[in-house]
């Protein structure tokens, strides 16, 4: 059985340097600037998160900023999800050409 003991000592050995690469940081904001999208990929890349989430429109620039190394995420039909299901596919076909992983 798992003590509050062991549970302590488990989340002591993780930090910023081996918890980050198991997440993905995001910038989904609807004002979101190109400064602040090239601001995020630099922290991905500085704190080795494991992918930048952006906006559609951001994509292609995350992947500039990014490289052919880094993974670029994005959503579709978000946040609602009430886009029909052929312009879902034609948004994740852009995305995937636009350099989103």
């Amino acid at each position: 059985m798992e003590t509050t003991t062991t549970r302590r000592k488990v989340l002591l050995e993780y930090n910023m340097e081996n918890v980050t690469h198991y997440l993905d940081f995001a910038n989904h904001h609807q004002d979101a600037t190109i400064g602040q999208i090239k601001e995020l990929c630099q922290k991905v890349v500085e704190y080795g998160f494991h992918a930048a989430f952006v906006n559609p429109c951001y994509v292609k620039l995350a992947r500039e900023e990014l490289g052919p190394i880094g993974v670029v995420g994005t959503a579709v039909s978000f946040p609602l999800g009430q886009d029909t299901k052929d312009t879902k596919i034609a948004s994740c076909v852009e995305a995937v050409q636009d350099g989103a992983d």
